[in-house]
C-alpha cells in the first residue's frame, strides 16, 4: 500500500491546447502526478511543457516576454540600434493554419471553465508617441486579451515593448498593469536542457538552507557517487551576489569541500533537478531533455527520487526526453514504487497532434519489450 499523495489544487488531470505556437490542437487525456513526454524531434514536446508555463502564470505579461525572449523569436532590430535592440513579437505566440490565419490561445483542463485563453484584439485607440507607433510596425498583434476565469488583462504590445527595452519602470505602472484582481499564479519551475547556473543554484538554495530539504541534494549526489556526500553547502557572497556563489561538496574522506562543478555533468544535474523539485512543493515542475547528462545506469534511481518526492510534495512534474535509457528508467521506477507515473508519446505533423498514453501494464510492457516510443 502506497502513502497517500500530498494534494495539489493547481493540479492538471489531463490538458487541451490550442493555437498555441507550433500546436495548433493537441488533447492529452490523462496526466499523471509526473509525466514523461517522447516523440520525434520538433513533434511539440518542448511547447507542451511551455503552454504549462503560462498556464501556471495565468497568462502573465511577463511570462508571455520571457518566453519569446528565450525563443528568440524577435521581430528584427530597431533602425540605428546597431543590431543590439529587438521587438518581441507577440504574434508568434499563434500557431498559424493553412491559411495563415490564427485562432484564439487555450491552454487548461479538457472541458474546465478554468482555461486560460488568449486573443488577437484589434487596437481600439491611437499611440501615444511616434516611438511606440515606429515598435507597432513590428508586430502584426497590436492587442492580447488574456482571460482566466472571469478576469480580463489587455495587452498593448507596442506599449509593453516600449517598457521592456527602454524603460521598465513604466511595465510597474498601476494604469498599465490592471491584473490586480487576477488568480494568483500557480507555483512553477523550470529546468531547461543546459548546465545550472550559479545565480539558479544560490536562488534554490537559499529556499531549502536548513531544512529537511537539504537532504534531497544530498541523496540526488549520492546517485552519482555511490553515497560518498556528507554534505552541501554554498560558498561566496551574501544573497545579493548569487552570481559569484558555487555549489560546494563535502566528500567522505577529503580533507576540504570541492566544488559541485568539479563533480561532472551528472552530479551537476542530478543537484539541479533535486533543487527545482525541493522548491516546486505543491506547484508544477517542468524538465525539458530530462536524460541530459545523465547516464543511463542511474536513470532509474532519478526517476525513483523524482516520483516518490513528487508524490509527497504535491509536486506535478511533466518532462521531455529523447532518450529510450530515459523512458525505460522511468519504466523501471513506476513499477518498482507503484507511484503514479504516466509516459505520453506525441505524434502528428501541421500542428494537429495526438497523445498516446502508457501507464502502468503498457509503460511496464514497452520498456521490457523494447517497444519504440519515442
Amino acid at each position: 500500500m502506497t502513502e497517500q499523495p500530498s494534494p495539489n489544487a493547481s493540479q492538471l488531470p489531463d490538458l487541451q491546447i490550442r493555437g498555441f505556437r507550433g500546436i495548433g490542437e493537441l488533447t492529452i487525456p490523462r496526466l499523471g502526478r509526473v509525466t514523461l513526454f517522447a516523440g520525434r524531434n520538433a513533434v511539440g514536446k518542448t511547447t507542451v511543457l511551455d503552454a504549462v508555463r503560462l498556464y501556471a502564470a495565468r497568462g502573465h505579461r511577463y511570462a508571455l516576454a520571457q518566453l519569446i525572449e528565450r525563443r528568440e523569436v524577435l521581430a528584427g532590430p530597431l533602425p540605428g540600434a546597431g543590431g543590439a535592440v529587438a521587438p518581441l513579437d507577440f504574434s508568434t505566440l499563434f500557431h498559424r493554419g493553412n491559411r495563415n490565419d490564427t485562432i484564439p490561445i487555450r491552454v487548461g483542463p479538457v472541458g474546465d471553465d478554468e482555461v486560460l485563453r488568449i486573443e488577437e484584439k484589434p487596437r481600439g485607440r491611437g499611440f501615444s508617441s511616434a516611438g511606440v507607433a515606429e515598435l507597432a510596425s513590428f508586430c502584426t498583434t497590436q492587442v492580447l486579451e488574456v482571460s482566466f476565469l472571469d478576469c480580463i488583462d489587455s495587452l498593448y504590445t507596442a506599449e509593453f515593448n516600449q517598457g521592456w527595452m527602454k524603460n521598465p519602470t513604466l511595465l510597474s505602472r498601476p494604469s498599465f498593469d490592471d491584473r490586480q484582481d487576477f488568480p494568483p499564479a500557480a507555483k512553477c519551475e523550470s529546468i531547461g536542457p543546459e548546465s545550472l547556473t550559479a545565480e539558479d543554484a544560490a536562488r534554490l538554495w537559499d529556499n531549502i538552507a536548513l531544512t529537511e530539504q537539504e537532504d534531497l541534494a544530498v541523496a540526488a549526489l549520492n546517485l552519482v557517487l555511490g553515497d560518498e556526500v556528507k554534505r552541501v553547502a554554498m560558498l561566496g557572497g551574501g544573497r545579493a551576489d548569487r552570481h559569484v556563489r558555487r555549489v560546494a561538496v563535502r566528500i567522505k574522506g577529503r580533507g576540504s569541500p570541492v566544488s559541485l562543478q568539479s563533480l561532472g555533468d551528472g552530479a551537476v544535474r542530478l543537484f539541479g533537478i533535486a533543487m527545482f523539485l525541493a522548491n516546486a512543493a505543491d506547484g508544477f515542475l517542468l524538465i525539458d531533455e530530462a536524460e541530459n547528462g545523465i547516464h543511463h545506469s542511474v536513470q532509474p534511481a532519478m526517476w525513483e527520487m523524482v516520483l516518490r518526492t513528487a508524490h509527497r510534495d504535491g509536486v506535478q512534474v511533466l518532462a521531455t526526453t529523447h532518450s529510450w535509457d530515459c523512458v525505460r528508467g522511468f519504466a523501471k521506477a513506476a513499477g518498482a514504487t507503484g507511484l503514479e507515473g504516466v509516459l505520453v508519446r506525441l505524434e502528428g505533423a501541421n500542428g494537429r497532434l495526438r497523445a498516446v498514453e502508457y501507464d502502468g501494464e503498457d509503460l511496464a510492457v514497452a520498456a521490457e519489450q523494447g517497444i519504440e516510443v519515442r
